[in-house]
C-alpha cells in the first residue's frame, strides 16, 4: 500500500508545483527565488488539502491521486481557456465559470464510478514521467541562472 500511496502522491504534487516553476524560469531577471519560494509553499499546502479532501470522499488512493492531477490541470489551465475562448467569441467569465465546473463534476464523477484503479496506476506512472521532464526542464533553466 505504500508503494501505491508514493505513487498516487507525487504526480498531482508535481503538477501543483509545476505553473509556479514555469512562471519562475520564464521570469529569471524579474524574481528572485525568494520571491517565488512562499508561492511554492503555498502550493504544495493547496494541494495537501486538495488531496486530502478528495480522499475523504474517495477511500481509493489511486483515484484519489488522479483526481487531484486532473483538478489541478483544470485549475492552472482555467485562465489560458478562458483567454482563448475570448479570442473567438465574447464571452464573460460568469458564463465560463459554470461550465467549467461542470466539466470538472464530470470527470471526477467517470474516475469515481466508471475507471479502473489499474488503469488510472498506469496513466499515474505516465503522468509523472510527463511532469517530472517538464519539472527538469525549467529546473535546467532556473539553476544555472541562479547558481552562476
Amino acid at each position: 500500500m505504500k508503494k501505491n500511496f508514493n505513487s498516487a502522491f507525487v504526480y498531482p504534487l508535481l503538477l501543483a508545483l509545476y505553473p509556479i516553476l514555469f512562471l519562475y524560469a520564464h521570469n529569471l531577471s524579474e524574481v528572485t527565488f525568494i520571491d517565488v519560494f512562499p508561492y511554492l509553499i503555498l502550493s504544495f499546502a493547496f494541494f495537501l488539502i486538495v488531496f486530502f479532501f478528495f480522499k475523504f470522499f474517495v477511500v481509493n488512493i489511486e483515484k484519489t491521486g488522479f483526481i487531484t492531477a486532473i483538478f489541478f490541470i483544470w485549475f492552472f489551465s482555467y485562465g489560458f481557456i478562458l483567454e482563448s475562448i475570448k479570442n473567438v467569441i465574447f464571452v464573460r467569465q460568469f458564463a465560463i465559470l459554470p461550465i467549467w465546473l461542470c466539466v470538472f463534476i464530470m470527470v471526477f464523477y467517470w474516475v469515481v464510478k466508471r475507471s479502473k484503479e489499474v488503469l488510472l496506476a498506469k496513466f499515474g506512472k505516465i503522468l509523472t514521467v510527463i511532469v517530472a521532464v517538464l519539472i527538469i526542464v525549467n529546473l535546467a533553466q532556473i539553476l544555472p541562472y541562479e547558481f552562476f
